[in-house]
């Protein structure tokens, strides 16, 4: 699903609901949740999507590797990645 599907769809699941919205309200609301969850990244938050997912920052600890094409021993630095993890009400909906 690309994003005006996916936009589509959250004016299509409101209606059903009851709700009024535009494309263009749903638009601005899912601009509005990605800044929210890149500022919680960038400070390093935990961020939880109630009965969805949570979005987190883990990191990688700094060790000796091994560099692929000469086999020398070579640094590896700490790095940081976003860890997004299903929570149980999303994981029941696949069963």
């Amino acid at each position: 699903m690309n994003k005006p599907e996916f936009i589509q769809n959250i004016v299509d699941t409101m209606e059903s609901n009851g709700y009024h919205t535009t494309q263009k309200q749903s638009a601005g609301f899912l601009e509005a949740l990605q800044l929210v969850i890149r500022d919680a990244i960038s400070k390093e938050e935990d961020i939880t999507i109630p009965h969805c997912l949570k979005i987190s920052v883990a990191k990688i600890s700094s060790y000796i590797g091994r560099h692929p094409v000469t086999g020398e021993p070579m640094f590896v630095p700490e790095r940081k990645y976003v860890r997004v993890k299903a929570l149980t009400a999303l994981k029941e909906s696949l069963s």
